[in-house]
């Protein structure tokens, strides 16, 4: 096939990369020989989007095709298959954004999912992932064992043991122990106010007559039935 001399295309290695308000440019050459090819070659690609190559190491270089236009050197495609095992079991139609670091954006076609992944700097083997999976209608942050977990009706934040359930029905948490630290509050609601103080207030102090209506927290009659329900409920169970 009769090819023109003033447009050329070369396969080259990236042996350095660099930046200068923005654009990037790479010195290409062989990096098994050590010889040097062209320096200061612009980079080309997508609009919108920016790559730098990494830089060489005992695994290999970035590769680039380069495009020869009389005097002047485009990159204008790259590929760099030291990173291509961290996108995992790739499916017709994924892609990834991966690199020399433990970050990584994985697209998923047959989950109509994106995942952001890394690994945790301050907890050694710990992961941190979000994934948006659209085949579930789910939304999930993981950072280890906290997580964090939403659809589009209920919301579910849980460490360990210990777990707090939000949806359309109510609140239900779950854990060894619950501690609400505020300086003042109520229990249940008399239609929509909360109940008045001294006249529906929660005993202070010793129990019987050593005891004094809380100035900060009351609690509402049908709270308190409610509660003595659950508990016989409970105790019947047992």
């Amino acid at each position: 096939m009769p090819r023109n001399a003033d447009y050329l295309v070369s396969r080259a290695d990236v042996t350095l990369s660099t930046a200068e308000d923005g654009e990037v440019r790479v010195n290409t050459g062989d990096k098994a020989t050590g010889i040097g090819y062209a320096q200061d070659v612009s980079m080309w690609g997508l609009p919108g989007f920016i790559s730098m190559p990494d830089a060489p190491d005992g695994d290999g270089a970035c590769e680039v095709l380069c495009l020869a236009d009389g005097f002047q050197t485009y990159a204008i495609a790259g590929r760099d298959n030291r990173y291509a095992s961290k996108v995992g079991n790739f499916q017709p139609g994924d892609r990834g954004i991966v690199g020399n670091c433990d970050a990584r954006v994985l697209l998923k076609k047959a989950s109509n999912s994106v995942t952001l992944y890394t690994e945790n700097g301050k907890a050694l083997g710990v992961s941190m992932a979000m994934t948006l999976n659209g085949s579930t209608g789910e939304a999930m942050l993981i950072n280890g064992g906290a997580i964090i977990k939403a659809s589009h009706d209920e919301i579910v934040l849980s460490v360990g043991g210990t777990a707090l359930v939000m949806n359309q029905d109510g609140l239900q948490i779950f854990g060894k122990h619950c501690a609400i630290n505020t300086g003042s509050g109520n229990l249940g609601v008399l239609g929509n106010v909360p109940p008045p103080v001294g006249i529906m207030s929660v005993l202070a102090g010793p129990s019987g007559i050593m005891g004094a209506p809380s100035t900060r927290w009351t609690v509402a009659l049908v709270f308190l039935l409610w509660m003595a329900r659950a508990a016989w409920e409970f105790g019947a169970r047992s």
